[in-house]
C-alpha cells in the first residue's frame, strides 16, 4: 500500500512539473519564428527596435505578415541596400518599429476562413493594410503570402514573399 502511495505521489509531481512546463514553453509568435529557423532577422529587428514583447507573448492576439530572412535580403536587394546600409538600419530603432508594427495586425486573422475579396485591416502602425484573396492565393498590399495560417498560440503569422514598407516611410 505504501509503495502505491509513493507511485501516486510520483505520478502527481510528474504531472504537476509537465504542467509548469507546459505553461512557460507556451507558443509565441517569437517561438514559432525561431522554429522555422529562417526568421532570425525579423527577430533580431524587432529586438533592436524594442518590440519583441510583441512576439513573444503567449496571450497576445495578432497577426504579423512578415518575409523569411531571404525575403528581407530580397527587399533591401531590390531598394538597392548593400550590406553597410543594412547594418545602419539595424541601428535605426524608430524606422524598424515603424516596419515592423506596419507588418502587425491586433487580431487573429486567418487566410483560410477569409472570403474571396478584399478586407482592410489596420496595422498596429496606424495605416490599413489590405488583404486581397482569390483564386490565385492571398496579397498583402499586393505582396503574395507564400505561407498561409501559421498557429502561434492565438496569433497567427503570414509569411509574405517581402516586407511590407509603409506608406510615407522611406528606406535609404
Amino acid at each position: 500500500m505504501k509503495a502505491i502511495c509513493q507511485v501516486r505521489s510520483l505520478c502527481l509531481l510528474y504531472c504537476f512539473l509537465f504542467c509548469i512546463a507546459f505553461v512557460n514553453g507556451a507558443t509565441t509568435i517569437e517561438s514559432v519564428l525561431k522554429a522555422k529557423g529562417d526568421f532570425s532577422d525579423i527577430i533580431d529587428g524587432a529586438s533592436e527596435a524594442g518590440i519583441l514583447s510583441l512576439y513573444n507573448n503567449p496571450s497576445a492576439t495578432e497577426t504579423v505578415f512578415t518575409p523569411n530572412n531571404t525575403g528581407l535580403m530580397n527587399t533591401l536587394s531590390d531598394l538597392n541596400i548593400g550590406a553597410i546600409q543594412a547594418l545602419q538600419l539595424l541601428q535605426n530603432h524608430t524606422l524598424l518599429k515603424q516596419l515592423l508594427l506596419y507588418g502587425t495586425v491586433n487580431e487573429s486573422i486567418s487566410v483560410a476562413s477569409l472570403s474571396s475579396g478584399t478586407h482592410h485591416f489596420p496595422s498596429m502602425l496606424g495605416p490599413n493594410l489590405t488583404l486581397v484573396k482569390n483564386s490565385t492565393g492571398a496579397f498583402v498590399n499586393d505582396i503574395p503570402v507564400i505561407e498561409e495560417d501559421v498557429a502561434a498560440g492565438s496569433s497567427e503569422i503570414q509569411v509574405i514573399e517581402t516586407l511590407l514598407i509603409p506608406p510615407n516611410v522611406h528606406i535609404s
